[in-house]
């Protein structure tokens, strides 16, 4: 019962607008679970965000009188993910929620007892009726249906309550030397990316102490084939590269391995920590700057500028469905304007005939396409440089006016990508 009351605990941490990892290391209590009790919480709550929708939905279908007490409508939650999508017996889901409610709101046991032994009842009927796209908040889903339509939106919505597998970016000079799919238990499905399902503690990954390699998705690894592409032609050591929002440090590692002058912003001193960690046990050296790019003189120009903005993250709402239970339309306004003030700052910053590159991990147009249309409209020192399926090494995608976003129906068959736009901006004079 420890575990299950413990999840109810960190839910209620997350529904008062704290991360998923940071209502984890607030309770105390977890960590004295052992690794599987670990797991089971994880697994449990990540679940109900991911299937926050349609069980909420289920909740207020089947409680037969109001009861806003948060507590207890947390309890149930619980009780109702392990009942529908979870290997747990009914009997079990059902008992270790009354035994929490008795214990904590006795008044409510009842309730909590016939509403979760009828869902029980329901339970094959509820699911064949039930829908993913229900999931979706409605900030994320009509943006998303004007962004990509409604039949690419539920099938997105349909991706995103899996479990995401994590990519793993091998270094170029090591790559061909090992079977990596077998050491990591693996698949490689592009370039140097091997993809794995679980992956358990990082730092007893084999190779993880010789920096062989580092965590990185598929789609970050995109904006790099796209300089490696723009500069071919160029010794890679003569070009210099400024990146905005580098850490944890994928994309800058790639392009340390690649022979570029990199200088790297990155506003969050916690970030700046992990990045540093990351380099030292790769072995690459960057000019790491801590600051806001916007409050900074750097006294030179680059002649390429990738920026990974600040931005809502509704491309990587299966890693992060902690997303999908916060109004982030209060602060996409906020986000557009950091997100235009970074591309206004580097226009000033890149050389002449020199690019940036403006990523941002979100499906919704107003960060992407829509910034883009706004930056050409007023400087018209700069043209968009066309991207299509050949730039990132045949990677599908949808082409916008130039511009790409990859979804997760992107590389479908190999388990899909983050949500990811990319535009590059050439300066013409």
């Amino acid at each position: 019962m420890l575990s299950r009351e413990i999840s109810v605990l960190i839910l209620g941490e997350i529904f008062k607008n704290y991360s998923f990892e940071n209502s984890i290391n607030k309770n105390k209590d977890y960590g004295y679970l052992s690794s599987r009790e670990k797991s089971f919480v994880r697994m449990t709550i990540l679940t109900y965000l991911r299937r926050n929708g349609e069980i909420d939905r289920v909740i207020r279908s089947y409680l037969k009188k109001k009861i806003k007490k948060k507590f207890f409508i947390n309890v149930l939650r619980i009780g109702v993910t392990q009942i529908l999508y979870l290997n747990v017996p009914d009997y079990s889901a059902v008992n270790t929620s009354v035994s929490i409610i008795k214990k904590r709101v006795p008044s409510l046991t009842s309730a909590i007892n016939a509403t979760l032994r009828n869902i029980s009842r329901d339970k094959e009927e509820i699911l064949k009726k039930s829908s993913t796209i229900y999931n979706l908040p409605s900030w994320i889903k009509d943006n998303l249906e004007k962004n990509v339509g409604k039949d690419n939106t539920l099938a997105i919505s349909k991706v995103v309550v899996n479990r995401p597998y994590i990519d793993i970016k091998i270094r170029k000079d090591v790559f061909l030397k090992k079977n990596w799919e077998k050491i990591l238990n693996g698949r490689n499905i592009f370039n140097e990316i091997i993809r794995k399902r679980d992956l358990g503690k990082v730092t007893n990954l084999p190779f993880f102490n010789k920096g062989h390699w580092w965590i990185q998705s598929l789609s970050s690894l995109l904006p790099i084939i796209i300089v490696n592409n723009y500069f071919k032609k160029i010794e890679k050591n003569r070009v210099s590269v400024l990146e905005i929002g580098g850490a944890p440090g994928g994309k800058t590692l790639n392009l340390c391995e690649n022979k570029y002058k990199v200088t790297t912003v990155e506003i969050s001193e916690k970030r700046i920590k992990t990045f540093k960690e990351n380099l030292s046990r790769v072995g690459f050296k960057v000019d790491l700057i801590h600051g806001d790019i916007l409050n900074i003189n750097l006294f030179r120009k680059f002649n390429c500028i990738l920026i990974d903005a600040p931005c809502t993250a509704s491309g990587i709402i299966a890693k992060k469905p902690d997303i999908l239970i916060k109004n982030k339309a209060n602060i996409l306004k906020k986000l557009i304007v950091k997100q235009y003030d970074i591309l206004k700052k580097t226009s000033t910053i890149v050389e002449k005939n020199g690019i940036i590159l403006y990523c941002v991990c979100s499906l919704i147009s107003d960060e992407g396409q829509e910034q883009v249309e706004k930056f050409l409209f007023q400087n018209k020192n700069f043209s968009l440089v066309k991207l299509d399926e050949k730039m990132v090494g045949g990677v599908d995608c949808l082409l916008t006016k130039g511009s790409i976003t990859v979804t997760p129906l992107s590389l479908q068959n190999e388990g899909g990508l983050d949500g990811f736009f990319i535009a590059c901006f050439k300066r013409l004079y």
